[in-house]
């Protein structure tokens, strides 16, 4: 499983970056491991984030996730009408049986506020994530995160240079045990 993890982020990276344009500003690419504690149960993956801009407003990304049981990988166009919102869809593939995935994510960014919607289909099924941060300091997020199977819960997000730290907490019915994401992302 872990090769063809690999396969995947490559063929990810690939797929961006084989794009020849000169960078534009505004561009955005992350490295992030991500990390669920369940219990005793720690279950870390690898989030890769990756666009290029080919003019102000229109580009492609890339986005894959990886961890010892599960990956996908899909790409697509980028469009940014403006300094604050981005909106994007993509296609690409699964550790599913039914492969293929589809993912669409529209980003809303402000002086202080930040607003972040994830949705996917595919094979295994729809899954989405939100995340809502008010910059209290430079360094300071505030927020919140939702995340299907996990529920609402409280997000912290703390930021050096082009290094975040995060941890968000979570309380999912039926049985209200305490589940925390915690993350350390590098923004390239």
């Amino acid at each position: 499983m872990l090769r063809k993890n690999l396969i995947v982020l490559m063929v990810t990276l690939a797929l961006i970056f084989m794009v020849k344009a000169p960078v534009v500003l505004g561009q955005c690419n992350s490295l992030e491991l991500e990390t669920e504690f369940n219990g005793s149960t720690a279950t870390p993956q690898l989030n890769l984030y990756a666009e290029k801009m080919l003019t102000l407003q229109f580009g492609l990304f890339g986005f894959s996730v990886s961890s010892e049981a599960w990956s996908q990988a899909y790409a697509g166009p980028i469009y940014k009408p403006n300094a604050w919102l981005a909106v994007s869809v993509g296609y690409g593939i699964e550790a599913d049986d039914n492969p293929g995935r589809l993912g669409s994510c529209v980003l809303v960014i402000t002086n202080r506020f930040s607003l972040c919607g994830v949705y996917e289909y595919g094979g295994s099924g729809n899954w989405y994530k939100g995340i809502a941060i008010c910059q209290v300091t430079k360094a300071l997020g505030l927020g919140a995160m939702d995340q299907k199977f996990l529920d609402l819960g409280p997000r912290v997000e703390l930021t050096v240079w082009k290094m975040k730290v995060w941890s968000a907490a979570f309380w999912p019915e039926p049985d209200n045990k305490l589940i925390s994401h915690v993350g350390l992302s590098f923004n390239f």
